[in-house]
This record gives structure tokens, C-alpha cells and sequence, in this order.
């Protein structure tokens, strides 16, 4: 089924150059891979935590339910994109247990040749407390992830740096900005350390924002971001965007001097927010890959982050492409996009 996300195209001479080296099912997707166990607590985190004290913080959340997940950043990301039909290209590490993890993979269609096995660590674990207000607390063990990633050989155009060791994002976005391939920077939960200097041995993060054709943020992130450099300077060249994810307040788009806002799409049902962004990203990449408008982009993206949302865990959602273009085609024709001075 053809399906038009949007038929005002980006006019960058710079994205169009790139769209014609990159195959419109081929990107590379880089980031952790890990098992995920969700636990939901019943209540909102603010009646257990008092601000006042925060500093002596000693409490115990009983939890309604515990599930047990395949996650991480990339490998939400490319279950999302495996759903849209693509195959992106992997760059990450699992352990000595990630044999069920690569099976998983493989059973979506993805070639997992390019994928590091680490035999002496075990998978990156990640274990999420969630609120009845979807706030979450993260406890997370990189595992394998702190291992060294390997560079595959020929990988495509455009590169998608997710969060992972912040040493291994900044390695790849070294080599993308020495090979001159387009790059979107997706900091994620690794910023706080990024900003403290971690792998600036390798590379400094301040040219790898500016380098980066797009760069992916939360709202917390985005403000973290602000506090030490300011925003639209970051974006020297005309096909550089910031996305920045604010939950129920939608997204906000930062491109050519400008800011507008997208509303969420609408939900069948909201189960858990963990994956939400990753669903987004895939979304995003989907339509960016076949030309599409930023605009068209942030909106697939917002299917996809409804879509997650209606499920446990960030792999948990199911949908055929043909079903997420339909409501792809109802958010075109409801959405406002509001911009900003």
C-alpha cells in the first residue's frame, strides 16, 4: 500500500543528496540491547517522596505487577522498524546470555552478523520502576555494552546514534563525521555524563551536537541541553532539526530558525510509557528515509509512540504497517501544528 506522509518535501540540497546514497530500507541503527524487567507501582511517586527530603530519601515502592522484556534503545528501535518493514543495519554488543536476544532478532527479519557478542559480560539489564503517572526510576548494568562496538564494514548513509556507552557514541560519531555521513545524535539517558566529559578523550561532545543532522531530545534532556549551550545555535546548517519529546504535550520541532509543535497521537489505550521514544524514533527513521517532511516525520513518529504506549515493555506493541499508515493518515488530517516565535 502506497501511502503519502507528506507531500511537502525537504528542501535541503544537503537531505537530498543524502536521501539519493542512502536505500530507502537501509540505516543503521547503533545502541544498548538489553532485558528489560518492568515493575508497576500502583500509586504516583509523589506520595511516597517527600521534596523536602530528598536528600535522605529511604523508601519502598510495593509493586503491582513485574514483567520481563527485550529492551534497550536500539533494539526497541529496530523492533519498531522491523514492524514498518525495515531492516536496518545493527551496531551494538550483547553477553554471554544474548543468545535469546540475537534469536529474537533474527525471527523479526534482521540480519544480527553485524552485532558484537561479548562472552565474558553478561546483556546490559535494565530494571524500570513506573508510577500510575508514567514516571519512571531506571536501575541499569551496562554489561556488554561497555565493550568496544566494531565498526561493520560499507555501512549505509545515514547512521542513527542511540543511547548506549558514551565512549561507543562518541567512537561512532567520530567515524561518521570522518567518513561525512549524515548522523542524528540521540543522547538519551547518557547526556548527564556526556555533559561531565565522559568520552571526550575520543571526541568532544560540542562538535558532535553541531555535526549532527539530527538531534533527538526529552524534554528533561532538552533542558539539560539548554542549561549548558543554547539550542539554536547548535543548528549552523539548513537541514539540521532538533526533536524534542514532551509526553502528553506533544513534540516540538527546532529547524530553520523556527519551532512549531505536534500534538500526540491519539492512544487506544495507555499501558506503560517504556519504548515510547525508541517506537517514535523508528517512525521517524521510517519516513526521513523515503524523503518525507520533517513534519510527516514527527507525525509517523507519533503513531508509532502511540502505538507503543498501548503495551507492555518497549516490544511489546504489534501493528502491520498498513495499519499504522491508516492512523498515520487520520493524525495528517486532525493535527495542528502550532509554531512559536
Amino acid at each position: 500500500m502506497a501511502y503519502d506522509m507528506g507531500s511537502m518535501p525537504r528542501t535541503s540540497l544537503a537531505a537530498v543528496r543524502s536521501l539519493a546514497r542512502t536505500p530507502a530500507r537501509m540505516y543503521l541503527v547503533s545502541g544498548s540491547f538489553a532485558y528489560d524487567t518492568v515493575l508497576h507501582h500502583p500509586q504516583a511517586f509523589r506520595q511516597r517522596i517527600l521534596p523536602e527530603v530528598i536528600d535522605k530519601l529511604n523508601v519502598s515502592f510495593d509493586v503491582a505487577a513485574v514483567g520481563e522484556a527485550f529492551g534497550g534503545c536500539a533494539g526497541n528501535i529496530a523492533y519498531s522498524a522491523a514492524l514498518l518493514g525495515d531492516e536496518p543495519m545493527l551496531v551494538g554488543n550483547l553477553g554471554a546470555d544474548g543468545d535469546r536476544y540475537l534469536q529474537r532478532l533474527q525471527h523479526l527479519g534482521l540480519d544480527t552478523t553485524t552485532l558484537g557478542v561479548i562472552p565474558v559480560l553478561p546483556t546490559a539489564h535494565a530494571w524500570m520502576l513506573t508510577d500510575a503517572t508514567g514516571n519512571q526510576i531506571i536501575s541499569f548494568h551496562s554489561g556488554a555494552m561497555s565493550a568496544p562496538v566494531r565498526l561493520p564494514y560499507a555501512p549505509p548513509a545515514l547512521w542513527h546514534i542511540a543511547p548506549e556507552d558514551p565512549v561507543n557514541m562518541l567512537t561512532l560519531a567520530r567515524a561518521a563525521r570522518a567518513s561525512g555521513v549524515e548522523y542524528f545524535f540521540d543522547p538519551g539517558q547518557c547526556l548527564p555524563v556526556l555533559l561531565e566529559g565522559a568520552g571526550e578523550h575520543v571526541e568532544s561532545l560540542l562538535p558532535v551536537l553541531q555535526d549532527a543532522t539530527g538531534i533527538f531530545l526529552n524534554d528533561y534532556e532538552f533542558e539539560l541541553l539548554a542549561a549548558r549551550y543554547d539550542i539554536r545555535r547548535l543548528l549552523t546548517k539548513p537541514e539540521q532539526f532538533i526533536v524534542r519529546t514532551r509526553g502528553s504535550a506533544g513534540v516540538e520541532l527546532l529547524h530553520e530558525g523556527r519551532a512549531c509543535t505536534m500534538p500526540v497521537a491519539e492512544a487506544e489505550a495507555v499501558v506503560d510509557p517504556t519504548g515510547c521514544g525508541d517506537a517514535f524514533r523508528a517512525g521517524f527513521l521510517h519516513a526521513y528515509t523515503r524523503g518525507r517532511s520533517l513534519h510527516a516525520c514527527v507525525g509517523l513518529g507519533a503513531v508509532m509512540g502511540a502505538l507503543a504506549v498501548g503495551a507492555h515493555g518497549g516490544q511489546g506493541h504489534h501493528a502491520t504497517a498498513e495499519e499504522v499508515y491508516a492512523r498515520a493518515r487520520t493524525y495528517n488530517r486532525t493535527a495542528t501544528i502550532e509554531y512559536m516565535d
